[in-house]
């Protein structure tokens, strides 16, 4: 196990696990990656690194390709690093491809990117992961892709869309440019480009209106847009766990977000709907895996990653998140499969923000967001 990881590693056995509270949950009030362990003997064994985002997000993976994982194979351990993505890309580029601090790299797709083009990550093949072949084609990008396999591939689908209160909305939205209408007046709810979901609202805003954000002039159009937006922007919630609060409490009525959050809400009980725009379409929200540059457990590595695309892992984490599956042979249970839309038809519809262009500007966008949003 690397040295620089057992510095702040904390393991827990899986009776501890049980009896101290779920994982995540322990693993978010302390420092660093906790390990599971089994006693058992397996084909498999040996430590892995597998980055995890926290919250339900991260309580889903545990229970549905974590655990399931561990009962297959008993003598295995997973380290989970609950960083963020710009600091597991820094811990990636110090480790430059050498014993690296994780063994699966998992970044959002801009950062995933620049790790890709900086030999952060290493490709794997189809003899190494096999469900990879029974993907849908989103899930693995041509820019992912050499003649020597795969460098990373998208595990589930996330579609950011309109999420409204139907106590407060009488006539819901149906595009992006609906939130303009004078009827959401003090409704709706738009975050600063920091957070993730209100970028991709922005870049939503630039292709509506016929433009893309590599065009100066049609960023230009988008703030100009966006001036007419502030009588109906009731707040600017910084991150998910903010709108959450604020639609929680009804202080917004009308917010960009994800489909899986908003079912999420409303299986909760929140009086909470989602629409899935079709000028343009959803914003694609994938998750994107690989195998990063130098692990010394690739073997490991590329079984996990490949039992997290496999049918069983897929039906659970997505039926739990509200996500769509990347398997092709996952069909969703009907209660969630009646909101939820996936498949080629519903993918197709789906468009990505240019990152490369976004990692450039957007420190510009930032100061222009709140100079429009301060004054």
């Amino acid at each position: 196990m690397n040295e620089h990881v057992k510095k702040n590693q904390r393991s827990l056995t899986r009776r501890e696990v049980v009896q101290r509270g779920t994982a995540l949950g322990l693993a978010a009030s302390i420092s660093g990656p906790y390990v599971i362990s089994r006693a058992k003997q397996s084909a498999l064994s040996g430590s892995i690194v597998v980055p995890v985002a926290g919250g339900s997000w991260g309580d889903a993976f545990q229970a549905n390709m974590i655990d399931p994982f561990l009962e297959l194979h008993p003598d295995v351990e997973i380290q989970v690093d609950l960083s963020a993505d710009a600091e597991r890309l820094v811990k990636l580029r110090a480790a430059g491809g050498n014993n690296p601090p994780m063994d699966i790299v998992g970044l959002s797709t801009e950062f995933m990117d620049a790790a890709i083009r900086e030999s952060l990550v290493d490709t794997f093949t189809e003899d190494e992961v096999p469900n990879a072949t029974e993907l849908y084609e989103i899930s693995t990008p041509e820019n992912w892709q050499t003649d020597e396999g795969f460098y990373a591939i998208h595990q589930n689908w996330g579609q950011l869309g309109i999420a409204y209160r139907t106590d407060l909305v009488e006539n819901p939205p149906k595009e992006w440019l609906d939130l303009w209408d004078p009827q959401y007046e003090g409704l709706v709810g738009f975050g600063p480009l920091t957070y993730s979901a209100a970028l991709q609202f922005f870049i939503a805003t630039i292709r509506a209106l016929g433009g893309h954000e590599s065009n100066p002039e049609d960023v230009d159009a988008a703030f100009a847009k966006f001036e007419d937006l502030k009588p109906n922007v009731a707040q600017t919630p910084a991150d998910s766990g903010a709108v959450q609060n604020l639609l929680e409490r009804g202080e917004i009525g009308l917010v960009h977000l994800w489909d899986g959050r908003a079912f999420g809400l409303a299986e909760a009980g929140l009086p909470v709907d989602f629409v899935y725009t079709t000028d343009p379409g959803p914003v694609a929200s994938g998750a994107p895996r690989g195998i990063a540059m130098g692990t010394q457990n690739r073997e490991l590595a590329t079984a996990f990653l490949d039992y997290t695309l496999s049918p069983e892992a897929q039906q659970g984490f997505c039926e739990q998140m509200w996500y769509g599956p990347s398997n092709t042979s996952v069909e969703l249970r009907e209660e969630v499969a009646e909101k939820v839309q996936y498949g080629d038809e519903a993918y197709n519809l789906l468009f990505e923000p240019d990152y490369e262009v976004v990692s450039v500007e957007l420190g510009d966008w930032q100061q222009r967001w709140t100079r429009l949003f301060s004054s």
